[in-house]
């Protein structure tokens, strides 16, 4: 009951931020801050690199929360995205690595 009551408190958050409402991205951020980061964490074995990665995630979400046809996705919507951005950082880390040796 309580994964069904945080899932549509999230959906109202999305379909606010989405017409505009700073208020509500504000609190859909502050719901989903250290979920994500915590993923991202556990993806990259960095917590400094999370933290950007995080960041670029945010940035993300908000350019294109509009193009969120279901609000009731934006938890896999979300994941993708930082799943995405860690994959970019860790491919870009592995890159730089091996071109000092």
């Amino acid at each position: 009951m309580k994964d069904i009551l945080s899932s549509i408190k999230d959906q109202l958050l999305v379909m606010d931020a989405r017409v505009g409402d700073s208020k509500a991205m504000e609190k859909l951020s502050g719901r989903w801050q250290k979920r994500l980061w915590l993923y991202t964490c556990r993806m990259t074995n960095n917590k400094e690199a999370a933290w950007d990665i995080t960041r670029e995630t945010w940035l993300g979400i908000i350019r294109d929360l509009g193009k969120l046809q279901h609000p009731a996705n934006f938890k896999p919507w979300a994941y993708k995205i930082a799943t995405n951005k860690s994959i970019d950082w860790i491919n870009k880390y592995r890159t730089n690595k091996h071109v000092g040796i």
